[in-house]
């Protein structure tokens, strides 16, 4: 990287300042990469083992989301069976890893016999391979809810950091604890549009995803509230965000909105 700026004829000619401004990028990104590559052992091993976490939560008899839905189908039975569940609505709202406990468990909340409403995703950590194989089926059976997803743009992504590392967490996560460099990560705007610079994006998948696609600081989809979230983990903390997703649960605006001041807990 550093090479590149030293030895390219069009970026020595731009001045000083944009050669300059060449030169620190280019040292943040190998600052970046040698952090990726350090944090890569240790940092995936972790990774690897909360979504494994995430994964049984949801498959033998022990896991909590089994049972949950066996207290859920007792309580509905004691109750008068399906005629029980009639007016209730299930809403799921899952923030960066929780979208990958969510895509285990959505078989589960399905067969729970509470009509799922919408679905939520906060800068959802989940790899676009498990989307395809977990939610996207039930997406396209018309089982399940497409999502509403709220993510930075990946501007936003770059300005965003994780202790000295100088990206976002999801970059981390696509960079260095899954198996291969640049996996693609559903939270991450390049991977559902595609952006300059950026990979080419599949189209299936953002003709799917676009539609309920907010992207923070940008202008919603029709139907939608902003996000002005400026980082991974404050999409929860943020307003805009939790009104936003509160006005699809209620189909329209809530009588008391959530407030900056709601949130300083």
């Amino acid at each position: 990287m550093i090479e590149d700026v030293f030895t390219k004829a069009d970026e020595r000619a731009a001045g000083a300042a944009d050669w300059l401004r060449r030169l620190r990028d280019g040292l943040i990104e190998g600052k970046d990469l040698s952090l990726e590559l350090t944090a890569a052992g240790l940092g995936g091993a972790m990774w690897r083992e909360m979504k494994e976490n995430a994964r049984l939560s949801s498959v033998g008899e022990t896991g909590a989301m089994r049972i949950m839905l066996r207290e859920v189908r007792s309580a509905l039975a004691a109750a008068g069976g399906g005629r029980a569940a009639q007016g209730w609505e299930l809403h799921v709202v899952a923030h960066s890893a929780g979208s990958i406990y969510a895509a285990h468990a959505m078989q589960l909340l399905l067969d729970s016999g509470v009509p799922l409403a919408s679905l939520h995703l906060m800068a959802p950590a989940i790899t676009v391979e498990l989307f395809n194989a977990t939610l996207r089926p039930l997406i396209e059976a018309g089982k399940c809810p497409v999502p509403d997803t709220y993510v930075l743009s990946d501007q936003g992504e770059r300005d965003d950091t994780v202790g000295p590392y100088g990206k976002s967490l999801l970059y981390l996560v696509s960079n260095a604890f899954e198996a291969r460099r640049a996996t693609p990560i559903l939270g991450m705007e390049k991977f559902i549009r595609p952006v300059p610079e950026g990979p080419k994006v599949e189209p299936a998948l953002r003709a799917l995803l676009e539609p309920t696609l907010v992207v923070a600081g940008a202008t919603p989809p029709a139907g939608l509230g902003p996000s002005r979230s400026n980082s991974h983990g404050g999409f929860d903390n943020d307003a805009d965000t939790l009104n936003s997703i509160l006005r699809r649960i209620l189909g329209g605006a809530p009588a008391r909105p959530f407030t900056t001041r709601d949130l300083q807990y």
